[in-house]
């Protein structure tokens, strides 16, 4: 049997997101919402919620569903995406 070596890949707006959403969560304590994360980063709610979708598929990500304000939160996993801790995540 051939066994593949895949290592999941990172786009710059999953950084992105990651990045902002560690931030807020660091500053506040809270998961932004995906209209806020859309906002800040100029794309629709729709395309916030295809790249979590995607962080969380490639395993960049856990959803914790129930765990927000008026939505799920996420456990981002910065380490696998190549995010330092003086990105925002200390």
């Amino acid at each position: 049997m051939i066994e593949a070596k895949y290592k999941p890949t990172t786009t710059p707006k999953m950084l992105q997101v990651a990045t902002y959403a560690i931030a807020r969560i660091k500053a506040t304590g809270y998961m932004p919402t995906q209209e806020e994360i859309g906002l800040e980063m100029g794309i629709t709610q729709s395309n916030v919620c295809n790249i979590l979708r995607r962080m969380v598929e490639r395993g960049f990500a856990e959803r914790l569903e129930g765990s927000g304000r008026r939505h799920d939160g996420y456990r981002f996993y910065p380490e696998l995406m190549g995010i330092k801790e003086s990105d925002g995540n200390d």
